[in-house]
């Protein structure tokens, strides 16, 4: 699977853009950056558990 610090980084850009995307499609209701940060923590949580099954279920 690679060195973990590959998906680490992975996981975390993946929930950046996630949160980015989201904030900018829901720009008109208001508090961007509120929202940004929200989903873009709620977004890097769920990739980093996604990887994190990952990296368990092929290191076997």
């Amino acid at each position: 699977m690679g060195s973990k610090w590959i998906w680490i980084i992975a996981s975390v850009a993946f929930g950046l853009l996630c949160g980015s995307v989201y904030a900018w499609l829901r720009r008109k209701d208001g508090n961007v950056l509120r929202r940004w940060t929200v989903w873009s923590i709620i977004y890097t949580i769920s990739g980093l558990i996604i990887c994190r099954i990952l990296w368990i279920v092929f290191a076997g």
